[in-house]
């Protein structure tokens, strides 16, 4: 990529969306690495037991809008999930008609050796950032985030 700032001309491999598509497909695989080495689950596997971990349990529909996931790949990981016993559906307490998904035992054991593994891998990630550069990134992402958001709501809206 290089160090010009935007010109307004496309080129695809001198674009930023294009080197953070990159950045995030070599992170993505390092984590799925870990999971099929240490848990013997596939990533979106992984995802819904640190989602589960961090937010409590959650309905399937809500994992896929969380994770941005597509529906029909939540529903076939947490099959897999409740087979291996490393979660479980328990009923909803406001309403009884919904099911939530919940970690068990094994689930639990996984999130926490993961969430260990998982902070190690980012300080790895971040160890020649700055705080204040990570600071600065995640304002930068932050906007980029607000700006294809609109981008996708005038093209959803466009008449």
């Amino acid at each position: 990529m290089s160090d010009a700032p935007f010109d307004g001309s496309y080129k695809y491999r001198d674009n930023s969306p294009h080197y953070i598509q990159a950045l995030n497909a070599l992170y993505t695989q390092a984590a799925t690495v870990a999971y099929r080495n240490s848990y013997k689950i596939g990533r979106p596997e992984g995802l819904i037991i640190n989602m589960i971990g961090n937010y409590g349990p959650l309905k399937a529909t809500d994992i896929a809008r969380i994770a941005s996931f597509d529906k029909a790949l939540i529903t076939r990981a947490i099959q897999k999930l409740v087979s291996k016993e490393h979660i479980t559906y328990i009923t909803d307490e406001i309403d009884k008609r919904q099911k939530n998904i919940t970690l068990t035992k094994t689930g639990i054991s996984i999130f926490e050796r993961n969430s260990a593994a998982g902070k190690e891998r980012f300080s790895s990630w971040m160890k020649d950032i700055s705080i204040e550069d990570q600071i600065t990134l995640k304002k930068i992402l932050q906007k980029l985030t607000a700006n294809a958001e609109e981008m996708l709501e005038n093209q959803i809206h466009k008449p």
